[in-house]
């Protein structure tokens, strides 16, 4: 995982929630978005030259079907951040979430609970064509759909969080589903190439139907891995919490880079929001005179965004707690460990020294 280079932008007159918001707003490229915007440009490459070659094919020839990218990866992993900061900078995608803009790709969030019914409105209020009857059937839906696919000139779909969709329905639900993602593939007259994003359960439904599952390609956003990522998440901290204009504060004892991942869920999108918290717990801290040397991110700051976050007390809290490994981060309002289900996604520290500084606790 490569690190990143930040700017350092200082602002003066900011509050603290200001500054953290303003740092929300970047975007740290990693590995695996380099891998995404591959994957896109070959989907997005491999639909323009098929679109080509239909336009140059008489009636009734063989006709170019368009293909999905399936993304999915652990919630809290930064697939939707990810996803939507690449449609936003794609230069083929210009004016991308604007209605007529004449961006060649939509984006749908899926509600919870979706059905197809429901996907399909959602649908048509993003091609810019809301419906206000209630009464509409589904299939009247869909070709609609298809109608405004057309008339707009869009030739991809992103459907976000579709495992809203998969979950809820029966099997034959879902096959219905299977079933219409597949037509939109295989219009003979406007062939859609697919980018669909969720959580894991959103491959099971895909390797359900042979038939979609050879239409698609597949990327998952990895957990991150203690052994392999702890040092670099210091380095990237460090290089985040530079940008506020502080510092960051390591005890190699407190193991800061192996808590940070156990407190996210080893998860990529997590992490990054428990060090702006903890930049803005910080911030918060230190009075605006302070000197500059003095101007730091420690462990407890972590400590306080993590409990400000989850609600847990001390003893169910990584960043304070000896026994950090144990914690089951997924429980809220805490006051003792409770213990995870399930081993870590990597193998666990043998250092047995932790050290347990506290400030206010």
């Amino acid at each position: 995982m490569a690190r990143t280079n930040l700017d350092r932008d200082n602002r003066l007159g900011e509050t603290p929630l200001e500054a953290v918001e303003r740092l929300r707003q970047k975007f740290i490229v990693i590995d695996r978005d380099r891998q995404l915007e591959h994957a896109f440009n070959h989907l997005h490459g491999l639909l323009t030259i098929r679109h080509a070659q239909r336009q140059n094919t008489p009636v009734g020839g063989p006709h170019r079907e368009a293909r999905a990218l399936v993304v999915v990866g652990g919630s809290g992993a930064g697939k939707t951040r990810s996803i939507r900061r690449l449609f936003e900078k794609h230069p083929a995608l210009t004016g991308f979430g604007t209605v007529g803009s004449g961006c060649p790709l939509v984006s749908i969030t899926a509600p919870s609970p979706c059905t197809l019914r429901q996907l399909g409105r959602a649908t048509l209020w993003e091609l810019g064509y809301p419906i206000e009857r209630s009464d509409l059937k589904e299939y009247r839906i869909w070709e609609l759909v298809r109608r405004q696919i057309r008339s707009t000139g869009a030739t991809m779909i992103h459907f976000d969080e579709m495992q809203h969709v998969t979950q809820v329905a029966n099997v034959v639900e879902r096959q219905k589903v299977a079933n219409t993602l597949k037509s939109l593939m295989v219009d003979p007259e406007w062939p859609v190439s697919l980018i669909l994003s969720g959580i894991d359960d959103l491959i099971a439904f895909i390797e359900s139907d042979p038939q979609l599952r050879r239409r698609a390609s597949f990327l998952r956003f990895e957990p991150l891995a203690r052994e392999e990522h702890a040092a670099q998440m210091i380095a990237l901290a460090s290089d985040v919490v530079g940008t506020a204009g502080l510092g960051l504060k390591v005890d190699s004892r407190a193991d800061l880079g192996s808590r940070l991942l156990h407190a996210a869920s080893y998860q990529f999108g997590i992490m990054i929001d428990l060090i702006l918290e903890a930049i803005y717990q910080a911030l918060v801290r230190l009075p605006p005179t302070v000197d500059h040397d003095d101007r730091y991110v420690d462990i407890d700051d972590f400590a306080h965004a993590y409990a400000a976050r989850t609600g847990c007390g001390p003893a169910a809290n990584p960043f304070l707690t000896p026994d950090w490994e144990e914690i089951d981060v997924g429980r809220v309002l805490a006051n003792e460990i409770v213990r995870a289900p399930t081993e870590p996604p990597v193998a666990r520290s043998r250092s047995k020294k932790r050290q347990n500084t506290k400030r206010g606790w």
